[in-house]
């Protein structure tokens, strides 16, 4: 079997296709994310030093942007692996499917089972985890899972955790996960994380601008088709246009059909006829016949995720506001796992003020996402987001530093890492809210929108809460509506504004405006508040439940009084959180602090115990284990972290 598994993976790497011309890769390897985000790497080299992380520390996660190359250097690794007679594998999760999500959340509980669907469901070649066990103990194994984003949602940290088991039990075999720029919760501390540093093309090729270079899709497409010196996004224009011949009424049908695609399929992989249905025969004939889209039986799939996204988000920007949402967004970008589609999209809204309400339509959905469809979009290509709505979600970005929920403070730090201009390191250098709201107060601001969030945003800690900021928390405006709800986290409420928030929560038709209200109310100790919390842990729509749940644990967390009640409270409810997937994460960020003492980590115990013995499979119960762990020993803060002055 050893002799037939080896022929396989040979067989294999000679198969695989590169692209040309081929570019030069540097990788760097950091101590953790904002050393990645900020190039401050522990080493820099060719792409070999991943394999020689990967054997060392049996997982390693490759990060970038999309169309930097991971792909390319995971194949390059594995042709260099069967090279020296070592085993390589490659597990393509871009062919993640409707099909493989439902036997997959079938096999919920049977982690080794799930190891072999991905194995020998998406493997190249084909097997099993107990073929490795056959093979001599002096070959190198290396397996690849290319495309962690392209799978939904919880989905990714489910098979990182499959991954963590595998290299667990073969300690001989080395991991590598390609993956975008978002910061994974890991099963364990031995991952080593990567990025691809530099992409330099060949001697002799043309010089392109600094909006493509960097970027081996892009730099790829413009020096095969000569599109000569051009941004980001004007080369997915000419190459659709010149090359592919789509334009007009076929474009704009194929980007129906490839934002439809998404809605449906949920994955890269999608149903052929259907497409075919919106986008029409020619259309598609022109995307196969350009090498675009690929035919597989019934099925269909871009040969670049990029081309799929750019599609999407050429319908996404002209469907207009009425489909700027969360339902949207959420299938667009995979349940929030990979924003290029936002940032494509921002790049062609041409009209200032449509600019401004699309991104603030995405901060009203995840604020990560606001800022890489920001930072994104400045380098396809550019954006019409004005200077003071920019202002405005770098400084919602900037309080958040200031969030009690660990989580909540590194994921922020990374957005804010993803800009590098005098605005951005200014706010992100405020050591306390006050000072924060300081430097924000000192910026002139012309925009109607800002001129009235700017007052709302700067106002002080403690002061008297307006019924201004009331009205905004209800209002249309996503930006005033959740500067609404952060303000009234910090000022003095009173009986009678406290009264409307709680209606607001019980009653508002809008799911968003219920979610602001329940985080509104997560510093508002009343028994009233709590009891307003518990019933929306019941709300029928995800979001909010997930804002009620972080709510009571803020309130457990901050006010001794009601801490005992309301973890005793979600102890009894735990059986119903533990199984509904946006809650439970939320429960699981929300119980790390910045700030945890003995007493907390004594406080929450029980309930960590609770939610171990209520999960529904031995996976989770095992992913509840390693919460406890976390929860009891939370990492150090990362190298270039600014805390907020205690």
């Amino acid at each position: 079997m050893a002799t037939t598994l080896a022929e396989s993976s040979a067989k294999f790497a000679e198969g695989l296709e590169l692209p040309e011309p081929a570019f030069h890769f540097t990788i760097g390897l950091a101590e953790g994310h904002l050393p990645l985000l900020e190039g401050r790497f522990t080493e820099e080299g060719e792409p070999q030093i991943l394999i020689d992380a990967a054997l060392k520390h049996g997982r390693v996660l490759l990060h970038g942007e999309g169309g930097v190359g991971k792909s390319t250097v995971a194949k390059r690794l594995l042709i260099k692996v069967r090279q020296e007679e070592g085993f390589a594998a490659l597990v393509d999760l871009r062919d993640w499917n409707p099909d493989i999500l439902s036997t997959w959340e079938e096999l919920d509980g049977e982690p080794v089972t799930r190891a072999d669907l991905l194995l020998e469901g998406l493997g190249n070649p084909r097997f099993n985890e107990g073929d490795l066990a056959l093979l001599g103990e002096s070959t190198a194994a290396i397996i690849v899972f290319d495309g962690l984003n392209e799978t939904p949602g919880p989905t990714a940290a489910s098979i990182l955790e499959v991954a963590e088991e595998i290299a667990r039990r073969n300690p001989r075999v080395g991991i590598l996960v390609t993956d975008r720029l978002l910061r994974r919760s890991l099963p364990s501390r031995r991952w080593q994380l990567a990025s691809v540093v530099e992409v330099s093309a060949p001697d002799g090729t043309v010089s392109l601008s600094s909006l493509a270079r960097g970027n081996a899709f892009f730099l790829s497409l413009a020096i095969k088709n000569g599109l000569g010196d051009r941004p980001a996004k004007g080369v997915l224009d000419e190459y659709l246009s010149r090359h592919v011949g789509l334009t007009g009424q076929g474009l704009s049908r194929a980007s129906k059909a490839a934002a439809d695609a998404y809605f449906e399929s949920s994955s890269r992989v999608f149903d052929l006829a259907r497409f075919i249905s919106t986008a029409g025969d020619d259309a598609v004939d022109s995307l196969v016949d350009g090498g675009v889209l690929r035919r597989q039986g019934s099925e269909g799939v871009f040969s670049h995720h990029l081309f799929h996204d750019d599609l999407a988000a050429r319908w996404l920007a002209a469907a207009g506001e009425d489909q700027w949402n969360a339902k949207t967004f959420e299938a667009l970008t995979f349940e929030a796992n990979s924003f290029d589609a936002l940032a494509l999209a921002l790049t062609r809204i041409d009209e200032p003020e449509l600019a401004d309400r699309f991104v603030l339509s995405v901060y009203d959905y995840n604020y990560y996402g606001t800022a890489y469809a920001l930072a994104e979009g400045v380098r396809l290509g550019g954006t019409r987001v004005g200077q003071d709505t920019y202002l405005a979600i770098v400084a919602m970005l900037a309080e958040r530093r200031f969030d009690p929920m660990l989580p909540t403070f590194d994921q922020v730090e990374d957005a804010l890492r993803l800009f590098e201009d005098e605005t951005a390191i200014s706010l992100r250098r405020a050591r306390s809210v006050e000072e924060l709201l300081e430097e924000v107060a000192k910026f002139e601001v012309a925009d109607p929108v800002i001129c009235k969030w700017q007052p709302l945003f700067v106002t002080a800690p403690g002061s008297p809460a307006t019924e201004q900021i009331v009205n905004f928390l209800v209002g249309a405006n996503p930006l005033l509506g959740w500067t609404a709800a952060n303000v009234l986290r910090r000022t003095k409420i009173s009986p009678e504004q406290l009264a409307r928030v709680w209606s607001v929560l019980a009653d508002d038709e809008r799911p968003v405006v219920r979610w602001r209200a329940a985080h509104a109310l997560g510093s508002q100790p009343e028994d009233g508040s709590v009891e307003r919390l518990f019933g929306a842990t019941c709300d029928e729509d995800s979001l909010v439940r997930y804002g009620a749940v972080r709510s009571l644990v803020d309130l457990a967390a901050e006010h001794q009084s009601l801490r005992e009640p309301i973890l005793a409270r979600l102890e009894i409810e735990a059986e119903r959180l533990v199984d509904d997937p946006r809650p439970a994460k939320e429960l699981e960020r929300s119980l790390q602090r910045v700030e945890s003492d003995a007493a907390w980590l004594d406080a929450i115990t029980p309930l960590v115990e609770e939610l171990w013995a209520k999960a529904p499979t031995d996976e989770r119960r095992e992913h509840w284990r390693l919460v406890a762990r976390q929860i009891a020993n939370p990492p150090a803060p990362e190298p270039g972290a600014v805390l907020p002055a205690a």
